[in-house]
């Protein structure tokens, strides 16, 4: 494990060996997790069980704990007794309480970090936290092939004491003999969590989205307040991908090589700083070495040594402690969208001046419009995570969790999203239009003659004050119009 500061001290694996079979909260859980009979607890319940040998122990975790003054003591598990040795020791084993220390209360405000979901940890945490499997059967699904029933776990209505943060990630990967596979295909990571890698071949040597696998992290969030300002969260996070993935078919290991980005090309896989200050430091010594750049491999380390770093001061409020793992989030959605802007005018750049060739009708004609379909599908998840966040679309009010500077970074981030998103539904919605309206037929016309006054309309109002006015006039009415119905946003629906 990297070294992340001396604030750390690492439980020791001196303590004793605890045999589970003598446990009776942890065989409780584990029959309530092997005797819940819903759809949901299918495949994470069926994971659990065939975890054997070492994979039980096959993950890793950390207590942190938040001082009165702003630092951070972080202490890592070297195995699952370790955590249980912790969890079962005064003051944790019955209500958990803070200390007293020259007459100056610290409360126990800490956040447990869990990477994966090895069956001792997730017993251990999940017995004595009083944890219900929900949330880790739901950090299991994959939000790519999430069925409706997993939809409700990961989607559901978020709360302030669980929620689940989602963002999708851009490997510049290669994975070995991939060509033999057939060409883009699903894969899968080894790992305890359900996540799927997407990976298309590159149809020649300038071809850039073949370049890259895509998938989706998830970090989970639960907490429980007690008394006299003292909590507890949990956090999980997803393990990092290694060097192996299995083909989603065959269960067959592929070998794959992650690189920062192309030397040739000058392009770079950069993420925004997690520890980045505004001002110089006082030690002009320290100047000529500058913040590292999270590589964003392994979550569970870059949120490690973001917490090793500066102060990070908490309140009685749980989702005090969450702002590494909110910039994680942010950082990986501003990834996201660089690399799906540069991707996307590198290969305008390739058909750009070549309409009649095979690519070019290619590109309009099928992977545009598939491309905005999955574009959709990504959105869902940023409005989501804004719900999650409490951060207004467009600005409008602040959210009680994050800053006022993240609150603008997620507007940019849904901004510069949704104008890649609308251009394109715009393109392919032109030319997803068959028959006799299809582009090139006779009733092409009507298309422009329905959408060219509604952009007009539109353009009007955005660059006067008749929208606004109009909308202090009627949204009243509409508001009273719904009560009056009764209409009511379905809780699935999510946003």
């Amino acid at each position: 494990m990297a070294h992340y500061g001396a604030s750390i001290a690492t439980q020791s694996a001196e303590e004793p060996h605890f045999d589970d079979s003598k446990d009776p909260a942890r065989l409780a859980y584990r029959a309530l997790i092997n005797n819940t009979r819903t759809l949901e607890f299918t495949s994470f319940a069926s994971n659990q069980r065939q975890q054997e040998g070492a994979f039980p122990e096959k993950g890793r975790a950390a207590a942190l704990h938040f001082l009165n003054d702003g630092n951070v003591c972080i202490t890592p598990f070297c195995s699952s007794s370790a955590l249980q040795q912790y969890l079962d020791a005064e003051p944790n084993n019955s209500l958990p309480q803070g200390t007293i220390s020259s007459g100056v209360y610290q409360p126990l405000r800490r956040m447990i970090i869990l990477e994966d979901l090895p069956r001792n940890y997730v017993e251990i945490l999940g017995s004595r936290l009083k944890i219900h499997p929900r949330f880790f059967a739901a950090h299991y699904s994959c939000p790519i092939k999430t069925g409706s029933a997993g939809k409700g776990l990961i989607l559901g209505q978020p709360s302030r004491g669980y929620f689940v943060l989602q963002s999708p990630q851009m490997h510049y990967m290669t994975v070995k003999d991939q060509k033999l596979d057939g060409g883009g295909l699903l894969y899968r990571a080894n790992s305890h969590v359900r996540r799927y890698i997407l990976k298309g071949v590159k149809d020649n040597d300038t071809d850039l989205s073949g370049c890259f696998g895509e998938m989706w992290n998830v970090i989970s969030f639960w907490s429980k307040e007690y008394r006299n300002g003292d909590w507890t969260a949990v956090v999980i996070v997803d393990p990092p991908l290694g060097d192996e993935i299995r083909h989603g078919d065959k269960r067959e290991q592929r070998q794959i090589n992650i690189a920062e980005g192309d030397p040739a090309t000058g392009f770079g896989m950069q993420y925004p700083s997690l520890t980045a200050n505004k001002d110089l430091s006082e030690d002009i010594d320290t100047w000529h070495i500058p913040k590292r750049s999270p590589s964003m491999r392994s979550i569970y380390e870059e949120t490690l040594y973001a917490y090793s770093k500066g102060h990070h001061p908490v309140t009685d409020d749980p989702t005090s402690c969450t702002s590494i793992i909110r910039r994680l989030t942010l950082s990986f959605w501003i990834g996201y969208v660089d690399r799906m802007r540069y991707i996307l005018n590198n290969h305008h750049k390739q058909v750009n001046g070549d309409e009649g060739s095979v690519l070019w009708q290619t590109w309009l004609f099928q992977d545009l419009v598939q491309l905005k379909a999955d574009l959709e599908y990504v959105l869902i998840f940023l409005l989501r995570n804004l719900k999650v966040l409490e951060v207004r679309p467009g600005g409008g009010g602040r959210s009680s969790i994050v800053d006022d500077w993240e609150t603008d970074e997620w507007n940019l981030v849904e901004a510069r999203f949704t104008t890649v998103f609308l251009r394109l539904g715009f393109i392919a919605s032109v030319f997803s239009i068959g028959g006799d309206y299809a582009v090139g037929e006779p009733k092409f016309w009507l298309f422009f003659a329905i959408t060219t006054p509604i952009g007009i309309l539109i353009t009007f109002l955005l660059f006067t004050n008749i929208g606004p006015e109009t909308k202090s006039k009627i949204g009243p009415k509409v508001k009273s119009l719904q009560e009056t119905l009764r209409i009511r946003r379905s809780p699935a629906e999510g946003i």
